[in-house]
C-alpha cells in the first residue's frame, strides 16, 4: 500500500542506504547504474517509490548515474517510468516457449522487439539470458553445446536487434569453464565502427533463401546485417545431431538506401575477419547483393563509399 506507514519507512530506509552508497562509490566510473532490486515482483505498487527515490538520487548523485531495477517478469510500468533510466528484461531459453527456445537468434530478436515496443525512449537490455530448464535451472544441454552455439547466436542477434547491448548470460561460471571468450572478439571487431547513435533502425531486407534469417540495422547510407541458417540452429546441431551444410547462391536486397557507391564487406563471425569485399553501385534505392558461401551464419557491412 503506497499510503501505508511501512511504505514511508521503506522509502526512508532506502534513502539512508543510498546516501551512503553514493558517498562511498558514486565517484567510480565502474558504476554503470544503481539497480534498486533484482527480480522484484512487477505487480507490486512501486510507482511512488521510484518517483520519490529517483528525485532523491537526482539531488545527491553528482555524477548522475543511471537508475534501474529488474523484475522476474515483464515490467511494462517500470519500463515506462520517467525516473528509471534503463529498461531490462530477464528471459531464458526454456522448453515452455515451444519452438522459440530452440532458436537463439529468433528468441533474442523476439524479446528485443518486445522490449523496444514497450520501452521506446530509453536504453533497453536483455540483462539475464541463458539456456535453462522449465524450473529455471541450468539446462543439461548447455554442457552438450560444446561450441556454445546458442551463446554465439544470441550475442550476434541481440547486438543488431535495436537493444542497447548484447544478451547478458547468467551462468557466467559455466561460460568461463567452457572458455567462451573467443566469441566476444569477432563481435567486438565487427561492431567497432557501427554508428549506433546515428539513428539506425530495423533493416528492411528481402533474402532469396527462406531458410536464412536476417537480423540487422540500417541508416540512410549504411546497413549492418547478421544472416543465420535456420537449419543450423543450436538445437538441431546439439540435440538432433544435424551437421550444418554450406549455404550457397544466397542473395539479399536492402531497401531504402540513398543512391551511390557502396562498399560491401562480409565477415566470418567466428574469426572476426573480412572474407569478401566488393563495390556496388545500384541504380535504385534497393541494393541487391550476393552473399558468399557460408556455414551456419555470416555478417555483412554495407557502407556508402561516396
Amino acid at each position: 500500500d503506497e499510503k501505508s506507514p511501512e511504505y514511508d519507512d521503506a522509502i526512508r530506509y532506502a534513502k539512508q542506504f543510498f546516501r551512503y552508497a553514493v558517498a562511498r562509490w558514486g565517484y567510480s566510473t565502474s558504476v554503470a547504474s544503481w539497480e534498486y532490486w533484482n527480480e522484484q515482483d512487477p505487480n507490486l505498487p512501486t510507482d511512488r517509490f521510484y518517483s520519490e527515490f529517483g528525485e532523491y538520487l537526482e539531488q545527491i548523485d553528482t555524477y548522475k548515474h543511471l537508475r534501474a531495477t529488474s523484475a522476474w517478469g515483464p515490467a511494462l510500468k517500470d519500463w515506462r517510468h520517467s525516473k528509471l533510466d534503463v529498461s531490462d528484461l530477464h528471459w531464458y531459453l526454456r522448453p515452455v516457449w515451444g519452438e522459440l527456445w530452440k532458436n537463439a537468434v529468433a528468441a533474442a530478436y523476439d524479446r528485443a522487439i518486445f522490449l523496444r515496443k514497450n520501452a521506446t525512449n530509453k536504453p533497453a537490455l536483455l540483462s539475464e539470458f541463458g539456456l535453462a530448464d522449465d524450473k529455471w535451472g541450468l539446462s543439461p544441454y548447455m554442457k552438450k553445446d560444446k561450441e556454445l552455439l546458442h551463446f554465439h547466436d544470441a550475442l550476434w542477434s541481440s547486438s543488431l536487434s535495436g537493444l542497447s547491448g548484447t544478451t547478458m548470460f547468467w551462468w557466467w561460471e559455466q561460460l568461463d569453464a567452457m572458455n567462451c571468450y573467443n566469441h566476444y572478439k569477432p563481435l567486438s571487431l565487427f561492431l567497432s565502427d557501427v554508428p549506433f547513435v546515428s539513428g539506425l533502425h530495423t533493416a528492411r531486407t528481402d533474402v532469396s533463401d527462406s531458410k536464412v534469417m536476417v537480423i540487422g540495422l540500417q541508416g540512410r547510407d549504411c546497413a549492418y546485417l547478421f544472416l543465420s541458417d535456420i537449419d543450423a540452429i543450436w538445437y538441431k546441431v546439439v540435440v538432433d545431431g544435424i551437421k550444418p551444410e554450406e549455404k550457397t547462391d544466397v542473395s539479399i536486397s536492402v531497401k531504402g538506401l540513398v543512391p551511390g557507391e557502396y562498399r560491401v564487406q562480409w565477415w566470418d563471425t567466428y574469426k572476426g575477419n573480412i572474407i569478401e569485399e566488393k563495390i556496388y553501385n545500384p541504380t535504385q534505392q534497393n541494393l541487391t547483393i550476393s552473399v558468399p558461401s557460408f556455414r551456419r551464419d555470416i555478417a555483412g557491412k554495407i557502407v556508402k563509399a561516396k
